[in-house]
């Protein structure tokens, strides 16, 4: 059934785009749109290929009659980057999301809503290609700009705060890592956020605390997480999944831990 209605809003668009050409050609402006509502209905229905080609018609269109700083241009770059990264084709999204930032920033400013999704956006390309310490300035920025346009009390400030704590992580600054998940953990809770997004954080906390050899905290903050997640999550909730996975690995650990605290009581024992 949805199938059939991705068929469909492709077979329409398509229609609407050949009426456009034959009607006003096939650089003006309301064709290209036709064009986009096309491209958009491909994607939509996963034929990424498509959309990639449309996309990239249209561009060359709006290229050559609009200008590379167009607005209308560099949405459309916009949309052709995320396809590209769909498709697994890293590097040209990256160079697409490169030029889309460069081109959002000088038209309407580093701290535009264009510019921080564009940064947004080549921050994953980036974290796929594990450039992290491209990322890592990409987030920096992002944050900041979330906490001058919103505060630091807003959901928005907060949700780019877990991407610069994962940055962080993948760069082994585990301990920022960590400071930055507690103080995401803070604000979602005061601002409410659902249950499972908040157990999700705790486990990755748990994470972050066992590479610190904090054991002891990272057991008290995965028990009280784990006797949460067995009441309100399904058992085949993906969290609940990784949770029992990791209490395999906790009780593993603490075995582990007990050994060596024996076997260094039991040498302090025959010193004395």
């Amino acid at each position: 059934m949805e199938d059939d209605a991705r068929a469909l809003a492709i077979q329409e668009a398509q229609e609407l785009v050949d009426a456009k050409r034959d009607l006003i050609g096939g650089d003006h402006p309301e064709t290209l749109e036709a064009m986009s509502l096309l491209a958009h209905a491909y994607k939509e229905a996963g034929d990424n290929q498509s959309a990639r080609s449309l996309l990239e018609e249209i561009l060359a269109s709006q290229t050559r009659t609009l200008g590379a700083d167009h607005i209308d241009t560099t949405r459309t770059e916009f949309e052709l980057g995320l396809v590209l990264k769909r498709m697994d084709d890293l590097f040209s999204a990256r160079r697409v999301q490169e030029r889309v930032l460069e081109s959002s920033d000088r038209q309407y400013g580093p701290d535009s809503e264009l510019s921080i999704r564009a940064a947004v956006n080549l921050a994953n390309t980036l974290r796929a290609l594990k450039r992290y310490d491209l990322e890592l300035l990409l987030r920096e920025r992002v944050v900041e700009a979330r906490r001058d346009s919103v505060g630091s009390h807003h959901m928005d400030f907060y949700r780019p705060l877990v991407d610069l704590a994962t940055v962080n992580h993948n760069l082994h600054n585990r301990k920022l890592a960590l400071d930055l998940n507690q103080i995401v953990l803070e604000g979602f809770e005061f601002n409410g956020v659902d249950r499972r997004t908040i157990l999700a954080l705790q486990f990755n906390i748990v994470i972050d605390l066992i590479r610190l050899k904090r054991a002891r905290e990272a057991a008290e903050v995965f028990e009280r997480a784990y006797n949460e997640a067995v009441v309100i999550l399904p058992p085949d909730d993906p969290i609940r999944i990784q949770a029992e996975k990791q209490k395999r690995t906790m009780t593993v650990l603490g075995r582990h831990a007990q050994r060596l605290s024996d076997r260094r009581r039991r040498k302090l024992e025959r010193g004395g």
